[in-house]
């Protein structure tokens, strides 16, 4: 877990350029370098049901290096920089978690899994009762292009959904529902515990 502040803030442009000032720089002023960082989430002062998804840059000027986190919503751009855990106005993050995410082939080197049948699980049914439960109220992201099944090889969907800081393909209750492929247990639990009675979803 990480801990943000918001530090700016501006409406995106198509013209002028803003000033403003993140850790001494402007942004708009520099090439910003994506960190081999995973997206981090934070909470949506505006909606306690959605959550923030920012990716992590870094920008210099030579003598200055800055770490930023950053995000557009509703055409307003957001910029985050990391702080001392007790800082005030923190936001504690967490780190991304994502489910459904294949490779493109089974013997593609590749860190990402692979969808394995395992048809003697007997909560099938139980979870995909629990992840339409949940599903109905997740964000959804839409995304360019298609996905297509890897085994099957049937489209599959455009659109992932988020909730809190997991986000799965809305194409993966096939994989479960038509496959028999078991979640992984990191993502099983937390369906189950989201679902809890207490959680009133």
């Amino acid at each position: 877990m990480s801990t943000w502040f918001l530090t700016a803030e501006c409406r995106a442009f198509t013209r002028a350029k803003p000033i403003i000032s993140v850790g001494g720089l402007n942004p708009w002023d520099h090439n910003w370098v994506p960190l081999d960082e995973p997206e981090i989430v934070i909470p949506d002062e505006k909606s306690c049901s959605r959550s923030r998804w920012l990716r992590v840059y870094e920008i210099g000027d030579g003598q200055n290096r800055v770490k930023f986190a950053y995000c557009l919503e509703d055409k307003t751009a957001s910029f985050y920089l990391p702080v001392a855990p007790d800082a005030p106005g923190g936001l504690n993050a967490t780190a991304a978690e994502y489910e459904g995410h294949w490779r493109g082939a089974a013997d593609e080197a590749s860190q990402l899994p692979w969808p394995i049948p395992a048809s003697e699980w007997t909560g099938r049914t139980a979870f995909l009762r629990c992840l339409d439960k949940l599903e109905a109220t997740a964000e959804r992201i839409s995304y360019r292009g298609r996905s297509v099944c890897r085994l099957c090889g049937c489209t599959n969907g455009h659109e992932a959904f988020r909730f809190h800081c997991w986000e799965w393909p809305a194409g993966y209750r096939h994989y479960i529902a038509e496959h028999f492929v078991r979640p992984s247990d990191k993502f099983e639990r937390f369906i189950e515990d989201t679902l809890q009675p207490a959680s009133g979803l």
